[in-house]
């Protein structure tokens, strides 16, 4: 591994990562500079670029890309359906159980 220093007065500190970024190595030094640079803020991700923000400073979420509302309802959609069915069925059986007890209650006078 190499690390170069470069002072350039006045400008924001940039941390360039080249090579093979899904190397061991590479994933510890990111998660090393994470760790070490977050505390108290957030990692947002738009794509291929990481940004570490402090909550205080978010006052807007817009979310643009993917297929949205698609993407919504294609993923939860098993999930709904599987509730649905056991909800219905919950229902279904005890309003025949009530039925059923209707039915002897009313049979017996």
């Amino acid at each position: 591994m190499k690390i170069t220093l470069e002072h350039i007065p006045g400008q924001e500190l940039e941390v360039i990562l080249r090579g093979d970024t899904e190397s061991k190595e590479a994933k510890q030094v990111l998660a090393t500079l994470n760790h070490a640079s977050s505390f108290g803020k957030l990692m947002l991700q738009d794509e291929d670029e990481s940004f570490l923000v402090d909550p205080a400073d978010i006052r807007y979420f817009c979310g643009y890309g993917g297929d949205g509302l698609l993407s919504i309802v294609k993923n939860m959609l098993p999930q709904f359906l599987i509730i649905y069915v056991i909800l219905y069925l919950i229902i279904f059986f005890s309003s025949k159980a009530n039925e059923k007890a209707i039915n002897e209650s009313l049979s017996n006078h």
